[in-house]
């Protein structure tokens, strides 16, 4: 894994543990990198934990949404390795990640925003086969 890898999967892992039983859903980066918005769930409640210098701080917590619920269930693959999926495909930096459904597919995937030389590229993983796309 590259540096930038794993300090996305560090951020996560710290996000998960500071809400035991809870599977990770959304990043956003802050734009130096040093400070991510995760937000957790354990398929009933969605938390959202700020993680900065090695510490995570649970912000607020409220119900989960149906569709959020919906998604969350159809997602086999992990954000873990959805990131691992997405940066061998597009190698870059990660500033956002959301497991969303997309209607185009027809699909429950990670949307990932990428900085690559330059630009912003808008990609996606599916969260049920990790089959990359753009």
């Amino acid at each position: 894994a590259t540096g930038h890898e794993r300090e996305l999967l560090d951020a996560i892992a710290l996000a998960e543990e500071a809400v035991p039983g809870t599977r990770a859903i959304d990043l956003d980066r802050e734009d130096d990198g040093a400070k991510y918005e995760i937000e957790v769930t354990d398929g009933t409640t969605l938390t959202k934990v700020e993680v900065e210098g090695g510490a995570a701080r649970v912000e607020e917590s409220e119900p989960l949404e149906a569709d959020e619920r919906a998604e969350f269930e159809a997602a086999v693959i992990t954000i873990q390795e959805a990131i691992r999926k997405a940066l061998d495909t597009w190698p870059g930096i990660v500033d956002d990640i959301e497991l969303d459904e997309d209607g185009d597919l027809n699909a429950v995937v990670w949307e990932f925003t990428i900085h690559q030389d330059g630009r912003e590229i808008e990609v996606w993983v599916d969260a049920a086969t990790g089959e990359p796309g753009e």
